[in-house]
């Protein structure tokens, strides 16, 4: 039960600052956090300044903040361990090959949390940084993450979901997708932005649980008829490659 009268108010903005950092697809100023965020503008600023000072924001030209390197050690303290790394080369090895960009996502409750990127060759205008935040229930990277949640966890998450995630979808199409996802690749043509296309697989731990969702992301330009469906193919491929060199 979230009692409001036991928290610290500015404990809580102050980690409200932090995930709106996560998840803004742009650099944001002390000023528009304030306005996004309804948090007086002083205090706005000691947040930050408080995070530069820690590390665990940086700034950036224009005035923008990002997070920072200095949050890592919290996040490794947290897992305490790294068990996606070794899907980094692999990662990168097929942006470098493909063009694709590709991307690591875990799932935090309703949420995705971008964790790792491999950037491709190919033109992609959507921020995806490391510590992005989007609905779970939109993209192929969602439905990998769902592949293992039953279905009356999945209805509850429709019932609960926003109008904004059936801007360019709809429940039946999240539904199908996540069947897709719990048979091997899943492909998404633009159910959160229409310009995105994407492949995803669901990453299992050695219990056989979903850990992350591995994906490859472009734009619908780059796509050729029936290009998406042999990205999936050779996207598959490339983690198969690992699984098997685990074995």
């Amino acid at each position: 039960m979230n009692d409001g009268a036991n928290q610290i108010p500015i404990l809580v903005k102050a980690m409200q600052v932090l995930e709106d950092l996560a998840g803004a697809p742009e650099a944001s100023t002390a000023a528009a956090l304030s306005r996004r965020l309804g948090i007086p503008g002083a205090s706005c600023y000691r947040i930050l300044q408080t995070y530069l000072t820690q590390g665990w924001v940086r700034q950036l030209p224009r005035g923008g903040h990002a997070l920072g390197a200095g949050l890592l050690p919290l996040a490794r303290a947290a897992t305490g361990s790294d068990p996606l790394a070794p899907w980094y080369p692999v990662l990168d090895a097929f942006a470098e090959r493909s063009g694709w960009t590709c991307k690591l996502s875990i799932r935090r409750g309703d949420q995705a949390v971008t964790v790792y990127r491999a950037e491709g060759s190919r033109p992609y205008s959507l921020a995806v940084r490391n510590g992005s935040v989007f609905p779970v229930l939109v993209g192929s990277s969602g439905a990998a993450l769902l592949a293992d949640t039953d279905g009356d966890g999945l209805e509850a998450l429709i019932a609960a979901a926003p109008a904004s995630v059936w801007q360019h979808q709809t429940p039946e199409q999240l539904r199908a997708r996540v069947a897709e996802a719990r048979a091997g690749a899943v492909l998404d043509r633009g159910s959160f932005r229409p310009e995105v296309v994407s492949c995803s697989l669901a990453l299992r731990d050695a219990a056989g649980r979903v850990e992350a969702a591995a994906s490859a992301i472009g734009l619908v330009g780059d796509c050729a008829t029936g290009s998406l469906e042999q990205l999936a193919q050779d996207f598959s491929a490339a983690l198969r490659t690992r699984t098997a060199q685990e074995r």
